[in-house]
């Protein structure tokens, strides 16, 4: 069996220089991996605006009074017993 002091010597040894080198090197990949592909990717503000006009289109759709989902309520409305 391993002398106890030689077996706290080891726990408390310090990390070669290369395995810290590997760890920032293996980062540093991460983050050209990273800037690679998003760094072409093209920009663009108008996110807000183009989810604000679709859901304007789906508002006026929905309450049109052709609209299929108006024609269902309607007919629920003439069946129903309490009107």
């Amino acid at each position: 069996m391993a002398d106890p002091e030689s077996l706290r010597n080891i726990a408390r040894s310090r990390a070669p220089l290369s395995t810290w080198l590997g760890v920032v090197l293996l980062f540093a990949l991460f983050g050209v991996i990273v800037l690679a592909i998003i760094g072409p990717s093209p920009r663009s503000s108008d996110y807000e605006e183009t989810r604000a006009k679709k859901r304007m289109e789906n508002l006026k759709n929905l309450r049109t009074p052709g609209s299929t989902r108006t024609k269902a309520l309607c007919a629920f409305r003439s069946v129903a017993p309490w009107n």
